[in-house]
């Protein structure tokens, strides 16, 4: 049995991509994969991905070409949106504070 990361792959459709924490090869994402702190995923043209976050269900909709990074520690989840367009849906009452980092700006 493989153990747990920090999110789990869901759903895909098409395209999408894992680039490992510390790694420089790209690896097709499956259902089930598992996601640890600082992965880089991207989704290519016609591709969609979810991700949920193992410990509060807080999900992520990623649309086609999509590049984000996870961050997460103890006391907040940060994700780097570098491109693209996304869906959260953020469990409410979550432990953890919540950011969505973009190039230009940053929501919490």
């Amino acid at each position: 049995m493989l153990p747990a990361g920090v999110a789990s792959v869901i759903k895909t459709k098409g395209d999408v991509k894992l680039l490992p924490a510390g790694s420089f090869d790209l690896f097709s994402v499956e259902v089930g994969t598992q996601l640890e702190n600082g992965d880089v995923i991207q989704t290519a043209s016609g591709g969609f991905a979810v991700i949920m976050f193992n410990d509060d269900k807080t999900l992520l909709k990623l649309r086609e070409n999509v590049q984000i990074t996870l961050n997460d520690d103890a006391s907040s989840r940060t994700v780097e949106m570098d491109k693209g367009k996304s869906l959260f849906e953020v469990t409410p009452g979550a432990l953890k504070e919540f950011k969505v980092q973009t190039p230009v700006s940053v929501a919490s």
